[in-house]
């Protein structure tokens, strides 16, 4: 065995692995087992999954496809792994996934350590309010099932060259709807694969001196006008040709930066800010949700990077009148803790 593949299954990475999925709380696969029933012989079940990889005998099973809504409209497929197969997904992302970050630009934000979301949009905010006026917000079709497989493992081979984890991995990435394209999304494996397919996009874009930002597949551009940013739009569309992938020209939005959304929140003439279809939502989960403080916190320790203080304190009202829920004081406490990450 090699020192990679030896990696993956030693016992203490399968326990961390294991444990990742478990503070992640999700549900059960297609076979029905949860992490609770899965954890109460643990010991047993790691010992037969390694043994299983180390002899050739790994599967997984197929994933259980549930729809999300999307708030554009229509349905976004998400592939739920069972518990076994998370665990194999997290043990190889643990082992790869440096090998691959360090060589990122740094303009992709999406599940990386360091990134995130809310630097993303930080990043926006500094290139709209510093004199750059126009965006182009391209949309990717349908990217996790168009992603050409033995493109994506020749792209993983250039830093791994271990013929037995690339075995492993072609294996985790079957899919049985489709002999060429498609990985499924939802596992723990499935964001840092995105990032290595899209890598060279980015840096074609940084070639082309493009002011860019790219959070997995949500890709924006920033430009100075709006000739600029359409050009800048059709540019990228010409080079998703050459990765196999489509842009969907009816959902890819050239727009005024004072009128951008991205990533759930608007910006506007003073900063980030709420738009009025998450206000919508947040009101609507509200209303039916019996844990009303606790949803509260989970919304605002993303949605708290807004800077707009009367909408803040229109929805304080309106909780209050409804509630012994404080926004502005959780609010106070999310504001907090993006200080201190600089953001």
């Amino acid at each position: 065995m090699t020192e990679i593949f030896e990696r993956i299954i030693d016992n203490s990475n399968l326990n961390n692995s294991f444990e990742h999925i478990k503070r992640n709380n999700g549900a059960s696969g297609i076979d029905g087992i949860t992490i609770k029933s899965y954890e109460s012989q643990l010991t047993k079940n790691l010992g037969r999954l390694a043994l299983q990889i180390s002899k050739g005998k790994y599967n997984p099973k197929d994933v259980r496809r549930v729809k999300i809504p999307k708030e554009s409209g229509g349905f976004r497929t998400l592939g739920i792994p069972t518990v076994r197969d998370r665990i194999i997904q997290q043990a190889i992302l643990n082992i790869i996934e440096d090998r691959y970050d360090k060589d990122f630009e740094d303009r992709s934000f999406g599940f990386r350590k360091g990134k995130g979301a809310h630097r993303a949009l930080n990043l926006l905010e500094q290139q709209c309010m510093n004199s750059q006026k126009w965006t182009a917000s391209v949309d990717i079709s349908s990217f996790f099932n168009n992603i050409n497989r033995d493109k994506l493992l020749n792209k993983i081979n250039q830093k791994l060259n271990d013929k037995k984890v690339m075995k492993l991995i072609r294996i985790v990435l079957t899919n049985k709807t489709s002999r060429c394209c498609g990985i499924p999304q939802g596992g723990p494996l499935s964001p840092l694969l995105a990032n290595i397919y899209l890598d060279s996009l980015d840096k074609i874009l940084i070639k082309r001196n493009l002011n860019f930002i790219r959070y997995a597949d949500d890709i924006i551009i920033i430009a100075g006008s709006k000739t600029a940013a359409q050009r800048n739009a059709m540019s990228i569309t010409r080079v998703l040709k050459k990765i196999n992938l489509e842009s969907n020209e009816e959902k890819t939005k050239i727009r005024s930066c004072n009128e951008t959304n991205y990533l759930g929140l608007g910006m506007r003439p003073n900063g980030l800010d709420w738009t009025s279809q998450k206000i919508n939502i947040f009101k609507q989960n509200f209303i039916s949700n019996e844990e009303k403080k606790r949803y509260t916190e989970s919304w605002m320790a993303y949605f708290g990077i807004s800077r707009n203080p009367s909408k803040l304190d229109e929805l304080h009202k309106w909780c209050k009148a409804r509630s012994n829920v404080s926004m502005k004081s959780i609010h106070q406490k999310s504001r907090v803790d993006f200080d201190q990450k600089g953001l």
